[in-house]
């Protein structure tokens, strides 16, 4: 029987890089083939991965962990990563976990890809706490 509020992970290609979108809940269901399709991204070395999170109700700490990974995989190749459409929720969980000092978190999608296009800042930029 499917879970209720699964979701989805959609890829797309912009200019510069990948928006992933994510809706519904990022949690230990789905964590490992989400993690799947952004190691696919990240391993054809983009100029930026950016993530969509304004339609995601729901995150674990799988999800987080997730999110961790793909920042640092970022990190090592020079990847711009950044988060965007953090919501309410989304927003108190990074800040309990300090997440939103590693994250760089972006209110809509246009700002991210404007922060893209200029270059700033590189995941390899972003905080030593990971």
């Amino acid at each position: 029987m499917p879970r209720k509020n699964e979701g989805e992970c959609t890829l797309r290609e912009c200019k510069d890089g990948w928006i992933v979108d994510l809706t519904g809940e990022v949690d230990l269901y789905r964590s490992g083939q989400i993690r799947k399709q952004f190691e696919q991204v990240l391993n054809k070395k983009p100029k930026g991965f950016l993530v969509n999170l304004v339609k995601v109700s729901y995150m674990d700490s799988s999800g987080l962990a997730t999110l961790i990974e793909a920042f640092q995989i970022a990190k090592k190749k020079g990847i711009f990563f950044g988060l965007l459409g953090v919501n309410a929720t989304l927003k108190g969980l990074f800040e309990i976990t300090h997440l939103e000092k590693v994250f760089q978190i972006y209110r809509t999608e246009e700002e991210a890809l404007e922060a893209l296009d200029k270059g700033l800042p590189l995941a390899d930029e972003g905080s030593d706490l990971l």
